[in-house]
């Protein structure tokens, strides 16, 4: 019987095994306990160990122990060693049966054994009793436990399973604050995370097994909205080589995907700012004029293209958000401040193919687009007369296209391998319809100053891609002990374009030399300070691990 049938056999099958009793035998009982590796993991997969016993704890050598996805019907098959233990690595994050045959004992199955990013610790205690004649009913409860071999501090999530249970935001930065030694960093730094007690700037960042994490200034990662994550986990400290590149904490993500059922769904989320609280005013902010505006939907699909070998999942999250702020006049006398608006509609829109041609070979290909637009407009406000300036209108671009492709292969019973390609391309931009203009100060009256001329002053703009390649072997050895090596590499090639210069190509500024005077001129001469200022380039920089 092949894998595939198998499979399809234990998945239409009873929660309870019916069985012939063993030859000789009135009354028999297995079990079969499973907790996470000593060992490290891969960042996109689980991995399931486990150990086969008799009543009387004896390790049963060459039992045939098999674990089917309930969701997808693929299956892996492996035996157990003379110490009686299996693993199986390179799992897919998802609810498995498990099931146990040897010779001369009852099939036993256990099924709902929930497979999560990591280590994963179950014990399956099955017992068999004769009922009636020569009949045995088998029944198998997975407990889950505590497991006290991994190093690592942290905890995995179910994105979607904490939503509907926690009361958080719907942020993956509240996720990682549900996490032991997670705190909220600095807001001056936007909305990240400190992990163990470090800086915000010292975590890394995976999505679906590549590094997204910010090059230029290693402050957070790729933004994806929150629906489109399936299962996250955060490492505080003692994490495992592999998730190098870091001293702070790793934030390992992995995004939904599809399987055999069809699925469609879609939600919406407005906050009007009729329905905010209000906020006092600051020394520098008039917050009770704040007037914000959020929406967002999110829409996806799933199935099979062809059932049990090839899968997708397809998200589109439109979203707008706008804000309207006026600041605070400084100073004594001083009337004139700043207002502005920010509007933001670009839409996130992302997908995942998965296949699976052959048992225990699997493709991954992962696209989304995280680019977002910040269009805004300040102008000067005079709150005595409430009299206006022209409008200066700003465009902030951030984000791009990004493409992560990998391969999950069991070679043997001994030997899994796992292969990954991505790109990621992240623009990171502010231009104005000043940028032409040379910004010119008057500050011949001294210590007050106002703009001649409205140029926006330092112009930046740029783009940075990442390309990584990784690769990782699993190894284990049933001589050594049933012992789990694993090693690996990863290489990657930072790219950054930049660019920088004053509006207009220069910076100017009137003087009086009554008021300053550098250069020794005549009392009450007038002169121009002019600084010009440009600065750019491509820079590339290739980093390379192994472990």
């Amino acid at each position: 019987m092949t894998n595939k049938s198998f499979a399809k056999r234990l998945l239409t099958s009873g929660s309870a095994m019916r069985a012939l009793a063993l030859a000789g035998a009135g009354v028999a009982t297995a079990g079969v306990f499973v907790a996470a590796p000593v060992a490290a993991q891969d960042v996109t997969t689980g991995i399931l160990t486990g150990t086969v016993t008799d009543e009387n704890g004896n390790a049963i050598t060459g039992a045939t122990v098999t674990i089917v996805n309930t969701d997808r019907g693929t299956s892996r098959t492996t035996s157990t060693s003379s110490q009686g233990s299996f693993t199986v690595s390179q799992l897919r994050p998802a609810t498995y049966s498990v099931l146990v045959e040897a010779p001369g004992y009852t099939p036993t199955r256990a099924d709902n054994v929930n497979v999560q990013l990591g280590g994963n610790a179950y014990t399956f205690v099955v017992e068999t009793e004769v009922v009636g004649g020569n009949e045995i009913v088998v029944t198998a409860t997975p407990i889950r436990t505590v497991d006290f071999s991994q190093t690592a501090t942290g905890v995995t999530f179910d994105v979607q399973e904490v939503a509907s249970r926690i009361p958080v935001p719907r942020s993956i930065e509240a996720v990682q604050l549900l996490a032991p030694q997670a705190t909220q960093g600095d807001s001056a730094f936007g909305n990240v995370i400190s992990l163990g007690g470090s800086s915000v700037a010292e975590n890394i960042y995976y999505v679906n097994g590549m590094n997204v994490t910010n090059f230029r200034t290693f402050v957070g990662g790729s933004t994806i909205p929150f629906e489109f994550y399936d299962q996250v986990q955060v490492k505080t400290s003692g994490y495992q080589a592999e998730f190098g590149r870091a001293t702070g904490g790793a934030v390992i993500a992995i995004t939904r995907s599809g399987d055999n059922e069809f699925r469609g769904g879609f939600n919406a989320f407005y906050a009007p700012s009729s329905l905010r609280s209000a906020q006092p005013n600051t020394y520098s902010a008039n917050n009770e004029l704040d007037d914000i505006d959020d929406f967002e939907a999110n829409f996806y699909a799933s199935g099979p293209i062809i059932e049990d070998r090839l899968w997708f999942f397809g998200f589109y999250n439109p979203r707008r958000f706008n804000s309207f702020y006026r600041g605070i006049p400084q100073g004594d006398g001083n009337t004139q401040t700043t207002q502005g608006y920010v509007e933001s509609d670009t839409p996130f829109y992302g997908g995942k193919i998965d296949a699976e041609p052959i048992d225990g070979h699997r493709l991954e290909f992962t696209y989304f687009n995280d680019s977002n637009t910040d269009e805004s407009w300040t102008q000067t406000f005079d709150t005595a007369d409430g009299t206006t300036g022209e409008k200066t209108f700003v465009s902030d671009f951030t984000g791009g296209e990004n493409y992560i492709g990998k391969y999950t292969g069991v070679i043997t019973d001994w030997l899994t391998v796992s292969a990954l390609y991505g790109r990621s391309d992240y623009r990171r931009s502010t231009l104005s319809d000043a940028d032409s203009l040379v910004l010119t100060y008057d500050s011949r009256a001294g210590t007050s100053q106002f703009d001649l001329i409205q140029g926006s002053g330092l112009v930046e703009d740029g783009a940075d891609s990442r390309e990584v390649y990784r690769a990782d072997v699993d190894l284990f050895f049933e001589a050594l002990g049933d012992h789990h090596v694993r090693f690996g590499f990863d290489h990657e090639i930072l790219t950054a374009d930049a660019s920088s210069f004053y509006s207009g190509g220069e910076y100017n500024r009137l003087f009086n030399s009554s008021t300053y005077n550098p250069f020794g001129l005549a009392p009450n001469t007038p002169f121009l300070r002019q600084r010009v200022y440009e600065s750019g380039g491509e820079f590339e920089l290739q980093n390379t691990a192994f472990y």
